[in-house]
């Protein structure tokens, strides 16, 4: 793997807030340097569902140490096994602890290498670039309505109001998860 210094480039932060509706904060999120590149995560435990902040604290300790374990020559494949890893991660303490079990969570993984940045994510948690005073969504949610979105059946305003809006369709903690999407084109730092 070829040297370099991120840091020249890259500036992560990252903030929790619990908002209005929720009696506690179930995120979790972390960045760290791997040998696959650095890499930064953001989990938001299922809302209502028992254990949804182990599943994200889970979630990030996993993809930490998978990322850190093998070199993957494909930034995305690295992506795609490390939440899939995080995903077993969550169905093995919930299998040795019944009191987790249905706890899930969302997942957004971005792996930083060789100056792009390679996106995956699963659930509703979203990806925004913000470049020359505009805000682009980056993700696609895995949710009902963005199902009936791209049928064509509800507009996006009409979904943001839908009474199923957050309902998903793929998460970490599910034992048939579908796999993560992503990105296949990485994004190209830049300042601004």
């Amino acid at each position: 793997m070829k040297e370099e210094n991120i840091y020249n480039y890259c500036h992560i932060a990252g903030r929790t807030d619990i908002g209005c509706k929720r009696q506690a904060n179930e995120d979790s999120m972390g960045n760290f340097e791997t040998i696959n590149g650095l890499a930064a995560v953001v989990c938001d435990g299922m809302g209502g569902h028992v254990g949804g902040a182990t599943a994200s604290r889970l979630a990030v300790e996993a993809i930490h140490g998978f990322l850190d374990g093998q070199y993957y020559e494909d930034p995305r494949e690295a992506i795609g096994e490390a939440i899939d890893a995080a995903n077993k991660a969550i169905l093995h303490q919930a299998m040795i602890q019944p009191e987790l079990q249905g706890m899930g969570s969302t997942c957004v993984l971005l792996l930083v290498r060789d100056s792009k940045v390679y996106i995956g994510h699963v659930g509703d948690s979203r990806v925004y670039l913000i470049r020359n005073r505009c805000i682009k969504q980056l993700t696609k949610d895995h949710s009902y309505v963005q199902m009936l979105v791209d049928m064509g059946q509800l507009t996006n305003e009409q979904a943001e109001h839908h009474p199923r809006k957050n309902e998903i369709t793929n998460a970490l903690g599910i034992a048939n998860m579908k796999p993560a999407t992503v990105l296949p084109d990485a994004i190209l730092p830049e300042a601004g």
